[in-house]
């Protein structure tokens, strides 16, 4: 599954375009502006192309796996057709924890790719899907609790109803860290009229969605910029992003 070939070429000519490391995320401020990539404990998380505010930071032990970190970015301003980007990884202990049931090896999405599930010690799955947001959402359980009501607060200020919303979902992991990322598109931002169907109702279900050749097209853009996003991610992974600097973007008319 994992592809090697493109990136590895790229960065030889951005070493001196950005900074050769990036600083811990989970210490900076909400407000800090970031581009090309960030680091999040043991791993490097690239950035769509353009400038990203970091609009919320959690973190939390666990009593398994430790210092756990989790943060919300977003881009008001359209210039790599993402909206905002989820991500949780491991900070200081040798934690396992990313699989996930939920995204490896679904067979009712748009795309799937999924190597090593359920071996949390080494699997790899990215995952497009249609996902439905609610901001008005109150979670009462959970160990992420406080921080999803946080972010649903933030998200109220970009869109104050449900909404249906692209992903392209990654969780890697190997024997000592994990990264769970989501990297969302709004269609709205290329002319799609809103939605706030179900899941399961809405029109770009993978079995409706084929009834519309413009949101057909628009997935498989998706699909295409996350086959790009999945490079990335799978050298960040191994620590292999210094230097680099992100030209990924979301390319539909």
């Amino acid at each position: 599954m994992t592809t090697r070939s493109i990136l590895p070429v790229a960065l030889s000519f951005c070493l001196l375009a950005s900074p050769m490391a990036a600083e811990e995320l989970t210490d900076m401020s909400a407000g800090t502006k970031v581009s090309n990539f960030v680091t999040m404990g043991k791993t490097q998380i690239p950035l769509p192309k353009g400038e990203w505010e970091l609009k919320l930071v959690g973190t939390k032990r666990d009593q398994e796996f430790g210092k756990l970190g989790r943060v919300l970015l977003i881009q008001e301003t359209n210039d790599s057709g993402f909206l905002y980007i989820d991500a949780i990884s491991n900070i200081d202990s040798c934690a396992p924890y990313g699989w996930s049931k939920y995204i490896c090896g679904r067979k009712n999405t748009h795309h799937n790719e999924s190597r090593g599930a359920p071996n949390q010690k080494n699997a790899e799955c990215w995952n497009v899907n249609h996902y439905s947001v609610n901001p008005n959402r109150e979670y009462n359980k959970g160990f992420w609790k406080k921080y999803r009501n946080e972010m649903n607060d933030i998200l109220k200020t970009v869109f104050s109803k449900r909404k249906t919303l692209l992903v392209s979902q990654f969780r890697w992991s190997n024997q000592c860290h994990f990264l769970n990322i989501d990297y969302l598109v709004n269609p709205e931002i290329f002319g799609f009229e809103p939605e706030s169907s179900s899941w399961k109702d809405s029109a770009w279900h993978r079995e409706l969605v084929g009834e519309d050749p413009r949101r057909k097209d628009l997935v498989a853009a998706v699909t295409d910029v996350g086959r790009e996003l999945k490079d990335a991610v799978d050298h960040g992974f191994d620590g292999e992003l210094d230097g680099w600097t992100s030209e990924i973007g979301l390319k539909f008319e």
